[in-house]
């Protein structure tokens, strides 16, 4: 493998995790009590709003992400290598946390789409 296509596959994945864990944090100023979402079971309609914006923030870093491995010539192998790392990364966070499996479900399932969405080579190559 060229080590421009390792570097597009690292540059994409640093970015989805870096982007994800600044939009927590902001998240976190903004709603304080999200950060203690992953300690209780789903209680109302307001927490459920907070595992929206979650979702929300991890596929705008999915596509972000995608976005950065197309940048640096990452082609669709590069990308699906890229989401796959994250996926198991997710995979490692949901046996950590083990509950709200409709969250954990729609994540892991939004994280392909969103990644190839981003990457610029999926729209630019037939």
């Amino acid at each position: 493998m060229k080590f421009s296509k390792l570097l597009s596959i690292i540059s994409g994945f640093g970015t989805i995790g870096l982007l994800s864990s600044v939009l927590a944090k902001i998240q976190g100023y903004v709603f304080p009590e999200s950060l203690a979402l992953f300690n209780n079971y789903i209680t109302g309609s307001h927490d459920i709003v907070q595992y929206l914006i979650k979702l929300f923030c991890v596929y705008l870093s999915c596509f972000i992400g995608g976005f950065v491995c197309g940048l640096l010539k990452g082609a669709r192998t590069e990308t699906l290598i890229m989401a796959g790392c994250i996926v198991m990364v997710i995979g490692w966070l949901w046996l950590s946390v083990g509950q709200s499996v409709w969250f954990w479900t729609l994540l892991i399932f939004g994280v392909f789409p969103f990644s190839f969405f981003g990457n610029r080579s999926y729209f630019s190559r037939k």
